[in-house]
């Protein structure tokens, strides 16, 4: 595991279980490739609902999270937290980047995000798939 990693996936595990701990990280900027690797390692999908995280090949400064349906079971106030999370790793590696977190049958938005980086979960009904699968 490459050790500046490390911070930014705590950061992920302590969002994931709810912890609301002020964490700073005075590390070096992330790489597109390292918040990639991050947000698609099999641990943090299981744990925050991740189906997918890439970037748009027509647009490289937007990342596409899509997630199924086991991310509507997380708490709305722990899905903004995580949401805010993955904006602020891209926008750390990709100037101007944006984020769309996005569900992964319905291709819907699940998250707004507002211009100076408000987080807000999308009211809609849950994706229809196998809860907790991945599917």
């Amino acid at each position: 595991m490459n050790g500046r990693l490390l911070p930014i996936s705590l950061i992920l595990v302590l969002f994931t279980f709810g912890l609301s701990v002020p964490i700073t990280v005075h590390a070096h900027h992330l790489t597109v490739g390292e918040v990639l690797e991050i947000l698609n390692r099999e641990e943090v999908k299981a744990q925050t609902g991740i189906a997918e995280a890439k970037v748009d090949p027509h647009l490289k400064r937007h990342l596409v999270i899509k997630v199924h349906a086991s991310w509507f079971n997380l708490p709305p106030a722990h899905r903004e937290r995580l949401a805010a999370a993955w904006l602020r790793m891209w926008k750390d590696a990709m100037k101007k980047g944006v984020v769309s977190v996005v569900g992964a049958k319905s291709n819907q938005p699940v998250v707004n995000y507002g211009p100076n980086g408000q987080v807000s979960v999308v009211a809609i009904k849950r994706e229809t798939s196998m809860v907790g699968t991945g599917n």
